[in-house]
């Protein structure tokens, strides 16, 4: 699957184990209230696959502390477990 980059706008979680995700450009997770981010998930039997294509390709979590109680800040899960991490 191939992952155009931009930015995160809304709670996103990877967990398609049964293909491989290969990010294209930049993949942006800004500030956000609670419950937003994005996770990257395998499952209880396969490996959740990431690749990255061109010098530019990654994932960026960003934000700064502000005075609203319920801003956390960009965030990114990797969530794998020792058989089947991700990748």
């Amino acid at each position: 699957m191939v992952i155009r980059g931009g930015t995160v706008v809304t709670a996103s979680i990877w967990d398609d184990t049964d293909v491989t995700h290969v990010i294209q450009g930049e993949v942006v997770v800004p500030n956000f209230h609670t419950d937003t981010g994005l996770r990257l998930q395998s499952t209880a039997r396969e490996s959740l696959v990431v690749k990255l294509d061109g010098a530019t390709s990654g994932i960026t979590a960003g934000g700064n502390g502000l005075d609203i109680s319920d801003r956390i800040g960009g965030t990114v899960q990797v969530l794998g477990n020792g058989a089947f991490p991700v990748i």
